[in-house]
């Protein structure tokens, strides 16, 4: 059973904790003994610490295996001589409601519905401004035309109201088309350099070829077998040839790799072919 090795601490692996060897490198291993703060004491290879005298800090965070491992230049903090100072919460400010007379608020309810009155005076300064009953009568009569219709209101409350954010996220829907159609466009153009690249390429590849072999050889390239090939005359001197230099292992071994040449059996049908004419003739 491992015990920890920190003054007034007797948890061990029995108890279920996690211990901590001490670090292998002598400068680690020093800044360990240092906060340790044990007189006459020096760790060795076999000294714990159990995982109460680190902080959270000092663990890994995201491994996939769930292991509480310290990280590469972890240090012990927590010991019984060792206080941590805990700042005291601050009591949360007290709202002040600011309670308005009703006067001020049917004021401030007047001001802000002004727009439904032509001349621009709230209703509270006409209860309060003095009037004769002549001016009264007056009013009266002329209410027909200063009354503002509910159109009237309408009209000014339009005119009035903001951009809605339905406008800003269709121009911002838009600049987002607008890029995405850009890149679409850049990405495009760039395919179709790498096609008239690699049409280029394969244009010369096949001049090299035709330089190279003749046109049955080249329909050899593209089939497994020989059978159905028929050979030019060509294609057959071309391989008389190489097997009158190379002889017939030579030959075998060309054949080995594929090339594009008539079989020995192929060679030497055309041989007989061409004795028989001469026999005719």
């Amino acid at each position: 059973m491992v015990y920890c090795a920190a003054w007034g601490c007797s948890n061990h692996t029995g108890m279920g904790k996690i211990l901590h060897r001490f670090p292998r490198d002598p400068t680690r291993r020093k800044q360990w003994e240092i906060r340790v703060r044990r007189k006459d004491w020096t760790p060795h290879n076999n000294s714990y610490l159990c995982s109460d005298h680190f902080e959270e800090t000092q663990y890994e965070t995201g491994r996939t295996d769930n292991k509480r491992k310290l990280k590469p230049f972890a240090v012990p903090t927590i010991f019984a001589f060792t206080t941590t100072r805990v700042t005291p919460r601050r009591p949360p400010r007290k709202r002040q409601v600011s309670e308005e007379p009703e006067e001020k608020s049917s004021k401030r309810v007047d001001a802000e519905h002004s727009y439904c009155n032509r001349s621009g005076t709230s209703v509270t300064q006409q209860e309060d401004s003095p009037s004769s009953d002549h001016d009264s009568d007056k009013d009266e009569e002329g209410t027909e035309e200063n009354e503002a219709t509910p159109d009237d209101c309408e009209a000014s409350v339009g005119n009035e109201l903001p951009v809605t954010a339905g406008t800003s996220n269709h121009d911002a829907r838009v600049l987002a088309m607008e890029k995405t159609i850009q890149h679409l466009k850049q990405a495009l153009a760039k395919e179709r350099r790498e096609k008239r690249k690699l049409e280029k390429e394969k244009k010369m590849q096949e001049a090299s070829f035709v330089s190279l072999f003749n046109q049955d050889q080249l329909d050899r390239l593209g089939r497994d077998s020989t059978r159905g090939v028929k050979w030019s005359w060509e294609t057959i001197k071309k391989g008389l040839q190489l097997r009158s230099v190379c002889g017939t292992e030579g030959y075998e071994l060309l054949l080995a790799q594929k090339q594009p040449l008539p079989s020995m059996r192929s060679l030497r049908r055309s041989l007989q072919g061409a004795a028989s004419e001469s026999d005719t003739e």
